[in-house]
């Protein structure tokens, strides 16, 4: 009674989270679901959301994220619910219909926590908008594999917007990928690219001698 309004709003943030406890899941997921459509609260409405991931509920989870008419926030906090229940690909079904930008890079992000390297890799093949590819860009730069680093190096090559370049330049620096970066240096005829891929290359060259062979090589 109390998680359906009957107290006080605080009352009622509070019991919403003890049912979120309660071992009868199913009686406990349609009494969540009646508490969140029953209401405008936004509040209310997060709490419910916490319970749902509390629970584990990943339909009523992935419902919030994909309803349009939710605020952002709302569907924002359902995404990041997702994030160690849902698979790769569910959240990725959800991406592909997505047109809310922020809702995108949350779920870019969300790839990058999950490992999800075949879902990043669709992003970077399909998405057009710049700062959603610098997202996806930076998130496989968390991924410190041979593999990554090789598919950054061969994205740079085809990457136009100069910001997402830069991009992949701080993500191989953080991946302390002195060969890809020589790699990339080496082709990069930009003056201003080519001096910040030689000031990682400096910051790294007293831990790889790659890096240090490159430096050596240039002021020849």
């Amino acid at each position: 009674g109390y998680a359906k309004g009957t107290g006080t709003r605080d009352l009622q943030m509070e019991a919403i989270k003890l049912l979120a406890v309660n071992r009868d899941k199913q009686t406990t997921a349609a009494e969540l679901k009646q508490i969140y459509e029953s209401t405008e609260d936004v509040a209310v409405k997060r709490a419910v959301i916490s319970a749902y991931q509390s629970t584990g509920d990943k339909g009523a989870l992935v419902r919030v994220a994909e309803t349009s008419g939710t605020p952002v926030v709302i569907r924002q906090q359902a995404i990041t619910g997702l994030t160690n229940i849902a698979a790769p690909q569910e959240l990725f079904a959800l991406y592909q219909k997505e047109t809310d930008r922020s809702l995108r890079l949350s779920m870019v992000s969300a790839f990058g926590s999950m490992g999800a390297l075949e879902q990043l890799t669709q992003v970077l093949k399909t998405e057009k908008d710049p700062e959603v590819r610098r997202r996806a860009l930076r998130s496989l730069g968390s991924m410190r594999t041979e593999k990554t680093g090789q598919m950054l190096v061969d994205l740079y090559a085809g990457e136009t917007d100069l910001d997402n370049r830069r991009a992949v330049i701080n993500a191989l620096a953080s991946q302390e990928n002195a060969e890809a970066l020589v790699a990339v240096a080496r082709k990069e005829s930009n003056i201003s690219l080519k001096t910040e891929i030689v000031g990682k290359l400096r910051d790294m060259s007293s831990r790889s001698k790659v890096a240090m062979d490159y430096l050596v090589e240039i002021l020849k």
